[in-house]
């Protein structure tokens, strides 16, 4: 679990700069896993947004309400 949407965010953009290396490189398999790697981490945090209950630590340390 994510601890907090500032560390969802920091590794959704570690993600998003993968991809963006492979496609530079023209790498399509690597694009690949690197789009459904952007994919589940972004899914993830949605995931901790759309669930308070089950994430209230999660909301408390983002200060979210």
């Amino acid at each position: 679990d994510f601890a907090s949407t500032h560390e969802a965010l920091d590794v959704l953009l570690e993600e998003v700069e993968e991809l963006r290396d492979a496609i530079r490189a023209n790498a399509g398999t690597d694009a690949e896993k690197e789009a459904m790697q952007v994919a589940a981490v972004a899914y993830r945090l949605y995931w901790h947004l759309a669930t308070p209950i089950q994430h209230a630590e999660f909301y408390r340390r983002s200060g979210l309400t």
